[in-house]
């Protein structure tokens, strides 16, 4: 016989998974936002770009992009996670539309200036 619903135990236990999830996703975002803020020389020298020789200006602008961008989407997904499920719902929304938004830049560079020159990004998108 079929279920249609799940029991309150089932949805507690699914409840705690998600919640896993998304402080999964949001401890990750966490530390690429640090890593960001802290060393973005080698933050962008995996991805084969050379700021060694930026001015200051330039480091501030790459720590102040990437730890404001991936710090705030790490605290969105947080947020998220403390939520119910309407809110667990918009997170992984969230998470989805980022990583989606991530691959079509990624295709679109590729289409537009060819294929990776690194096999950082080459491995990263399947290609």
């Amino acid at each position: 016989m079929q279920r249609s619903c799940w029991s309150a135990t089932e949805v507690i236990d699914m409840s705690a998974n998600v919640t896993l999830g998304l402080r999964l996703f949001s401890v990750i975002l966490s530390v690429l936002a640090t890593t960001g803020l802290l060393y973005p020389e080698q933050s962008l020298l995996n991805h084969g770009i050379d700021i060694s020789s930026a001015p200051p200006s330039g480091f501030a602008e790459i720590r102040a992009f990437y730890f404001g961008t991936l710090g705030t989407s790490a605290l969105a997904v947080f947020a998220a996670s403390c939520g119910d499920s309407s809110a667990h719902f918009c997170g992984y929304a969230f998470l989805c539309s980022l990583l989606s938004l991530f691959s079509i830049g990624r295709v679109f560079s590729t289409a537009v200036d060819g294929p990776a020159n690194n096999n950082f990004s080459v491995r990263q998108e399947g290609i």
